[in-house]
């Protein structure tokens, strides 16, 4: 059920954000006072014209959410270690993707080819197909899936070193998909399967997007920015700060915005540069999202929104 509530940013720490329409903003948040103790609880949040509401809640550790239909209202939640959170109009229920098996640890979850997909480590990809299930879509990049009793922080550094993992996936033109993880690995799915693709950097890549003149653009670690499609893949030269770590990346008003977790910069030309927000100090920013003819810039506990990429406000705080 959803309560509205006087909302304070020192209660929550934001994970990930979506824009649903103009001032209509959906984000799944951490329990600020039970990570104090190394404890998790998501909270999924709704911010529509300035009122904030508390639509759900989960006993675990969120990292993603994807609105899959806005009429009616359906959005879903990815745990870190495969659970599925999901709020239908007013229900409220949680699922895993794969019961009994130790997954990922999960990276996002979003709507691709009007179907929802969620991803992470082990190379691990999944979609849920047309009768609601979740089924595995990882034919020919897939490691062997392992127990549900292998400990799950032991997969991170297992991941790590032999290189598996998906940390974004796009579309591209109607018929194929391209992922994008550890060690600049880059995946194209065409037909039936995923097949390798030549990479240019062999530095974690961590986010892509549709650019508006058809390419895609994707940025990773060390100041990594990539442009191409298909299997034709360069790096993007640019001026500015040359080894930050970007996390985030979108497209808004025809302009390529990336986050590195410390400020959230544009490319203009071949220039990136900080976003002037109206204050002085820097505003952090871990993701970078854009929709309905709005951006928005999201960390631990800001949040703001322009209108125009100029003109910024602060909806917390």
């Amino acid at each position: 059920m959803t309560q509205t509530f006087t909302f304070a940013s020192d209660d929550h720490v934001f994970v990930a954000a979506a824009i649903a329409a103009a001032d209509d903003y959906f984000f799944v948040a951490h329990d600020a006072s039970l990570l104090e103790n190394g404890n998790y609880a998501t909270r999924l949040l709704r911010r529509k014209a300035g009122v904030w509401s508390q639509l759900a809640a989960w006993p675990w550790q969120s990292v993603g959410l994807a609105i899959a239909s806005n009429a009616p209202l359906r959005v879903e939640v990815l745990g870190r270690d495969g659970e599925v959170g999901v709020l239908q109009g007013d229900a409220i229920s949680a699922e895993l993707l794969e019961p009994g098996t130790a997954l990922g640890p999960m990276r996002d979850i979003g709507i691709v080819f009007g179907r929802v997909m969620a991803w992470g480590m082990q190379r691990h990809v999944f979609v849920r197909d047309a009768q609601g299930r979740w089924i595995r879509f990882d034919k020919g990049m897939a490691q062997e899936l392992v127990s549900a009793t292998l400990d799950i922080d032991a997969l991170i550094g297992r991941s790590i070193k032999s290189g598996g993992g998906i940390n974004g996936i796009v579309s591209q033109g109607d018929d194929r998909l391209l992922a994008f993880g550890m060690r600049g690995e880059i995946w194209r799915y065409l037909k039936d399967r995923w097949e390798p693709m030549d990479s240019p950097t062999n530095v974690m890549l961590k986010d892509a997007v549709n650019g508006p003149d058809g390419d895609i653009f994707v940025c990773g670690l060390r100041g990594t920015l990539l442009r191409g499609r298909d299997d034709q893949w360069q790096q993007l030269d640019y001026e500015g700060e040359p080894r930050l770590g970007f996390c985030s990346i979108d497209t808004f008003g025809g302009a390529i915005y990336v986050a590195d977790g410390h400020s959230l910069r544009v490319l203009v030309g071949d220039q990136l540069k900080v976003i002037d927000f109206g204050v002085e100090e820097v505003v952090p920013c871990m993701q970078v999202t854009a929709n309905a003819g709005e951006v928005m810039s999201v960390a631990g506990q800001e949040v703001w929104v322009s209108r125009d990429g100029t003109q910024w406000t602060c909806l917390v705080g």
